[in-house]
């Protein structure tokens, strides 16, 4: 009987953590505060339950309220843990001097994103920038599809049911709003896994062009990617293969020194 009880509250404490870092999760996602009732809605989750995990969250630090609001944002307490995290994660710690070596060749800025583990884009984790060229992305800036090169570099590589939901949702964008137009995206998506790179040659008139190539673990599994962010204007025609090449050349040295082997 006591190993049952006991076997019961493990559940249970299970269960509070999956729930926890879904809210945590889901506010990652947004820019602005959420309100308890939004949250719950969007996690289907009962809104006293998410109220009652935000209320001992907000107590540690890890979320809190702006400016007294009714919205919660993530807390200063995750900026502490996010630090921690990048500096322990292998990829971060090997690939500061590619990063470095191909801001240097390319003479823009150069950004490394990791993929979320629910999200279809990625979020800045390391940026460097160059003269006149950075366009201040910040550190935790999260980068979605279908606009970035790099957050589609990261759908390219994802599993079916994080590509299928992404389409179900997405056709609100633009860019996705009709059948034609998905086709072209999932045929972009195809092309990205054969070629190893994504180049967005300034679509929507931005006066801002970018490329992306993956890095992979030892497992294979994507674990992040390498951006290049530069005036549209500084590409001139047939420059964008040195580009690509020293982009790929890049992404693949540090696969390579984190295990990842072709």
């Amino acid at each position: 009987m006591p190993d049952r009880a006991a076997r019961a509250s493990t559940d249970r404490t299970i269960g509070s953590i999956g729930r926890t870092m879904s809210l945590l999760m889901g506010m990652a996602s947004r820019t602005d505060p959420i309100r308890v009732t939004d949250l719950a809605r969007e996690l289907e989750l009962d809104k006293s339950v998410v109220s009652r995990h935000l209320s001992t969250l907000a107590k540690e630090g890890f979320v809190e309220k702006p400016d007294g609001g009714d919205g919660y944002i993530l807390g200063r307490q995750l900026i502490i843990l996010g630090e921690a995290a990048r500096a322990q994660n292998p990829p971060f710690r090997v690939s500061r001097p590619y990063l470095k070596q191909l801001r240097d060749e390319v003479s823009t800025a150069v950004l490394f994103c990791v993929p979320g583990a629910v999200h279809p884009g990625v979020t800045v984790m390391h940026a460097l920038s160059a003269p006149r060229t950075y366009y201040g992305v910040p550190l935790g800036s999260y980068l979605a599809p279908p606009d970035s090169p790099s957050a589609c570099v990261r759908l390219a590589y994802a599993d079916a049911a994080m590509l299928d939901r992404f389409m179900a949702t997405g056709q609100q964008h633009k860019s996705l709003n009709s059948e034609a137009k998905r086709k072209k995206f999932l045929s972009r998506l195809t092309t990205i896994r054969k070629q190893g790179y994504d180049l967005s040659l300034d679509p929507h008139a931005t006066g801002i062009a970018g490329a992306a190539a993956p890095v992979f673990d030892v497992e294979n599994e994507l674990v992040g990617t390498v951006t290049i962010v530069t005036p549209s204007i500084s590409i001139q025609p047939g420059a964008e293969q040195t580009f690509i090449e020293r982009i790929v050349s890049c992404a693949r040295r540090i696969s390579e020194s984190i295990g990842h082997k072709p």
